[in-house]
């Protein structure tokens, strides 16, 4: 696993703005046999992803935030190639490309050092891989969290 990363942050109180983009690689040396469709494929777990992410933080008054964030990553798989829907191989390359947005809100209670913290987000992934009898390659998802923080 290789990865390397950056983060620029501008804080122009009480706004502050972020950027992070990110290049990984895992290599793997593990290999795949389908032996219904009688097709090896090498390098069945390697890939190079790439991401950015934007995002935007705003200070609240009260001592609180709220906050904003957009991230799209694109997933290149070494050698896993493409299927349709019914199983059948391509010769292209499976890739992926993802987008999450998300909220946050960080809000102070009663207790000194103590915040109430609500992260809603979405995430919406598309690929050229169509077979998914095994693991999901195309879908939607809502997260939501709820919980205390305390700060140290």
């Amino acid at each position: 696993v290789q990865n390397v990363s950056l983060r620029a942050v501008r804080d122009m109180r009480p706004v502050q703005l972020g950027l992070t983009g990110r290049i990984g690689r895992i290599g793997s040396n593990q290999n795949s046999y389908d032996a219904s469709r009688t097709q090896a494929i090498h390098d069945f777990y390697g890939y190079t992803e790439f991401s950015l992410a934007p995002s935007l933080t705003l200070a609240l008054k009260n001592g609180g935030t709220l906050g904003f964030e957009t991230g799209w990553t694109r997933r290149l798989y070494s050698g896993r190639l493409a299927q349709s829907a019914a199983g059948a191989y391509s010769l292209s390359k499976t890739r992926q490309n993802t987008w999450l947005t998300a909220f946050s809100l960080r809000t102070p209670l009663a207790a000194k050092r103590l915040f109430l913290r609500f992260i809603a987000s979405y995430q919406s992934s598309a690929s050229n891989m169509k077979y998914e009898a095994d693991y999901r390659y195309n879908y939607q998802a809502n997260n939501y969290a709820l919980g205390l923080e305390w700060e140290l």
